[in-house]
């Protein structure tokens, strides 16, 4: 039998991911400056808690140390922002040389988010800027590790996008972080895509789900070194 805390979070994520496919329906309405002003207003407005989301991160879940963590989340806020500006996400991208053939950008659709618990903060503000700026909603699931901080950082988040005019449930996130729920988001209809950062212990139900999955490890990039070396 499944607990109670596991049939809750499956009711959540069935409600969260219809919110989230309304709320892409009305995010088919906007102009990618509307989503770029959103995308800067997102980013300025967790950019001044960095410091203090750094300190709850190192608190709840143990690792690193709050200086690097604020320059993690800073760098989030900051370089995330500056890299995707002018940058042409959805609507007409570019024609050929012959002017005969339009290549334009469609969002995806919602999504689900897992982010993992070594950066909980800066991982989660990075792919909320992504998310906004292609114009796809994005539904998140807490760390069982992060719970707190993880909340805290999208509460700020998705007040600034309410602020900028944002359909509701163009970002939410799961508040019970049960591994049901998190399979009920994951191959509920409504949801088009999932990112896994680096969580592998919930790659194998991504896999399951059929549905298209991004994913990355925590580290550096994949290396090759011949034989030879």
């Amino acid at each position: 039998m499944l607990a109670d805390n596991d049939l809750l979070s499956m009711q959540q994520a069935r409600i969260l991911a219809e919110n989230a496919g309304a709320a892409q329906k009305a995010l088919a309405e906007f102009s990618q400056g509307q989503l770029d002003s959103a995308v800067d207003h997102i980013a300025s407005a967790v950019e001044g808690h960095a410091r203090e989301l750094a300190l709850l991160s190192c608190e709840e879940t143990g690792y690193g140390n709050p200086r690097d963590k604020e320059i993690k989340n800073l760098f989030a806020s900051r370089a995330v922002r500056r890299a995707c500006a002018g940058v042409t996400c959805t609507g007409a991208l570019k024609k050929d040389a012959s002017g005969n053939i339009l290549e334009v950008g469609v969002p995806r659709g919602a999504m689900a988010a897992i982010c993992p618990s070594i950066s909980p903060v800066s991982t989660t503000i990075a792919t909320a800027l992504l998310a906004v700026k292609s114009g796809n909603a994005v539904v998140f699931c807490l760390h069982p590790r992060a719970v707190r901080v993880m909340a805290k950082v999208l509460d700020l988040i998705i007040r600034a996008a309410k602020n900028t005019g944002l359909p509701e449930g163009a970002i939410a996130y799961l508040p019970v972080p049960a591994k049901q729920g998190v399979a009920e988001l994951i191959n509920h209809s409504g949801i088009r895509l999932v990112l896994n950062s680096g969580v592998d212990r919930m790659l194998d139900i991504c896999r399951r789900s059929g549905k298209p999955l991004i994913y990355g490890g925590t580290g550096n990039g994949p290396a090759f070194i011949e034989r030879s070396a």
